[in-house]
């Protein structure tokens, strides 16, 4: 039998409300990595647009393409973006399950003072 404590109990509560938190707080678990790029792919791509916008004379031109077709032989570069990603995203989930789980009633509690607030039902004049 698992001596309860105030801590074990608080765990309890939090592991409870862990659905609802993550419900309620869903944003912070939607897959938006559009603006993670590495600095080697964000600069690959501000070096192309310089040169699309200001080589001279055409000297690189072939039926309208307007970059140097032996400047790269693939479409993309060999980058860390499409590995480092989903770890990064895995370690951000993970951390704030953790919070909720730790923090879960205080969380949930702040977040409904505040909407209150917001409402205007606590809100005296």
């Amino acid at each position: 039998m698992i001596p309860v404590t105030f801590f074990t109990g608080w765990l309890i509560i939090s592991w409870l409300l862990f659905p609802v938190l993550r419900e309620r707080f869903s944003k912070l678990y939607v897959k938006n990595d559009a603006g993670m790029t590495s600095y080697k792919t964000a600069a690959l791509a501000a070096h192309q647009d310089d040169m699309r916008q200001s080589h001279k004379d055409r000297r690189w031109t072939s039926n309208g393409v307007t970059v140097n077709p032996w400047a790269y032989q693939s479409g993309n570069t060999q980058s860390t973006d499409d590995i480092l990603n989903p770890i990064y995203l895995f370690c951000e989930h993970l951390l704030i399950s953790v919070v909720f789980m730790l923090l879960g009633p205080v969380i949930l509690v702040v977040s409904i003072l505040v909407k209150q607030v917001r409402r205007g039902v606590l809100h005296t004049k």
